[in-house]
């Protein structure tokens, strides 16, 4: 079981980090035909994880923003409790203010001085932090040591690896 966590985890990581997705619209455009994950984007919209934007873009090459990651991973594990104004800089009528309100009564994300910053890319650490979180792992912060990078890993994440 836990080497299908780290797994799925890994790829969720990969393909998030890579492409980015989201909006109302199912991406209708060519702008993936050809690209590598084009088949991984072609099932995860079919799956209902991922959809594009609303021109009918889907912008693989694009980075992925923490609301975007952040309705990938409500899609993926289905959270359904909400936790309505946990941060400031969360309209209630955003495409994303479900998944983020979700997401915060989950206990996943915690954001920072009361905001999340949405439109701002998801770093690496931000997301092996959500996805410990989810997956409701354990660890210490000396488990960030197996890293060739650690010592570039803040101290908040290290907590969360």
């Amino acid at each position: 079981m836990r080497k299908r966590i780290k797994a799925l985890s890994a790829l969720l990581l990969t393909v998030v980090m890579l492409f980015s997705t989201f909006s109302t619209a199912m991406a209708e455009n060519s702008d993936y035909r050809g690209h590598w994950a084009r088949e991984n984007i072609e099932k995860w919209v079919k799956e209902g994880i991922v959809s594009g934007y609303p021109d009918g873009s889907f912008r693989p090459n694009k980075p992925v923003t923490r609301a975007e990651f952040i309705a990938i991973v409500n899609n993926l594990f289905g959270f359904v409790d909400e936790k309505k104004d946990s941060f400031s800089d969360i309209p209630a009528d955003a495409w994303y203010s479900e998944a983020v309100n979700r997401a915060a009564a989950a206990e996943i994300i915690t954001g920072s001085e009361g905001e999340f910053r949405p439109g701002d890319p998801v770093s690496r650490q931000e997301a092996a932090a959500i996805l410990f979180n989810a997956f409701r792992l354990s660890g210490t912060s000396s488990s960030a040591e197996k890293f060739e990078d650690s010592d570039d890993i803040s101290d908040w994440a290290k907590l969360q690896i």
